[in-house]
């Protein structure tokens, strides 16, 4: 429930959100969670570390996060404990670790004990950025365009860091032969970042998807005059195949009901006191909205290696001064009761029609 359609830019905004409050109770000094704005390539020994890690098996031996372990002998029922009573048949867990008992892929046959990189250094530019936060129409809308499914931002510039950062290399048991391509026999070695169900592992996971959020958030100010229909969350905006939310990821639907969010956890002081089996998708948008997050985002820092990324992604090195977040000392609130429209649209027509095209329509 935190990846496709909807649900993506919530949950993982909730997600940075979660990391940066645990991160300012243990040195409430910092200002807030930095951000990667992309422009810039930190996959250096001064930053990142190496893409690709130049271990002897491609891990990452230098850069801040040097030798940054991989959790091994993961079993998920040490976690299960903590999953919500309350999830309904909308939600799920299906991850169970990988094949070698790391927290990796199901299908990740990797046995390296530190995070590792087969992939190469990714950047992205301003232009195809702004783009994305400058793009008309609803919720949906951004979205295809942070994935890259418009031309305005060229590329992806929330997905495509993954693959091209982890990479893959496909592995043969029966004479240890190690393959750019697949074959048949040959199982899959994923770097860390490649997958996006273990990705956090990567310790820039948090800067890549704070500037998504960041992005999120400045799309959500130039459309503010939509707040009033929660930007056009779910089936608000379209009737088409892009009303058919998958199951666990609409507008009243706890963000990851299995192992949810709590209003205590993400610091929202106004709804501390209400009794809830989780943060819906609706409260995330309320109160980490312009005007009622708890934080704001500073702008980029100048650099001293400024290169015209105007035509596309680069991958130049250089320097920079670190992006932060910037906390505001209290949320508050810009919610609303949901709107008309939206009662209308979850009317019994409304949804017999909408369930009907689902039945016809193709659904990932």
């Amino acid at each position: 429930q935190s990846h496709f359609l909807n649900a993506m830019p919530t949950w993982h905004g909730a997600f940075v959100l979660e990391f940066e409050t645990s991160l300012l109770a243990v040195d409430p000094s910092i200002s807030g969670v930095p951000y990667w704005d992309e422009t810039w390539n930190a996959f250096t020994p001064e930053w990142f570390g190496s893409a690709p890690g130049t271990g002897p098996e491609f891990e990452v031996i230098d850069g801040a996060f040097a030798n940054w372990p991989v959790i091994q002998q993961f079993n998920i029922s040490t976690w299960e404990r903590f999953f919500s009573s309350a999830a309904t048949s909308k939600a799920s867990n299906t991850y169970s670790g990988s094949p070698e008992g790391y927290l990796r892929d199901k299908n990740n046959f990797l046995q390296t004990k530190i995070i590792t990189r087969f992939g190469s250094p990714f950047t992205f530019p301003k232009k195809g950025q702004e783009a994305c936060a400058q793009k008309a129409g609803c919720w949906y809308d951004w979205y295809r365009c942070i994935e890259g499914y418009d031309w305005e931002a060229r590329q992806a510039f929330h997905w495509k860091v993954h693959p091209t950062v982890g990479g893959v290399k496909w592995w043969s048991p029966s004479d240890n032969s190690r393959s750019e391509s697949w074959s048949e026999g040959r199982k899959k070695l994923g770097g860390d970042y490649e997958d996006p169900s273990t990705a956090p592992n990567e310790a820039f996971f948090m800067f890549h998807h704070a500037n998504v959020d960041r992005n999120r958030f400045k799309w959500m100010q130039n459309r503010i005059s939509e707040r009033p229909r929660y930007w056009g969350f779910a089936h608000i905006c379209h009737l088409s195949w892009r009303a058919c939310a998958l199951e666990g990821k609409d507008l009243r639907d706890v963000a990851s009901a299995v192992f949810p969010f709590t209003a205590e956890q993400l610091g929202f002081i106004l709804l501390e006191n209400k009794s809830s089996e989780g943060v819906t998708h609706a409260e995330l948008l309320c109160h980490m909205g312009p005007g009622a997050a708890p934080y704001r985002y500073e702008e980029p820092r100048a650099r001293d290696d400024a290169v015209d990324m105007s035509e596309g992604p680069n991958t130049s090195s250089g320097h920079s001064n670190s992006n932060f977040r910037l906390g505001v000392g209290i949320c508050f609130s810009s919610c609303r009761a949901l709107p008309q429209f939206f009662s209308f649209c979850r009317s019994i027509i409304l949804r017999f029609v909408s369930s009907f095209l689902c039945s016809l329509l193709p659904r990932r």
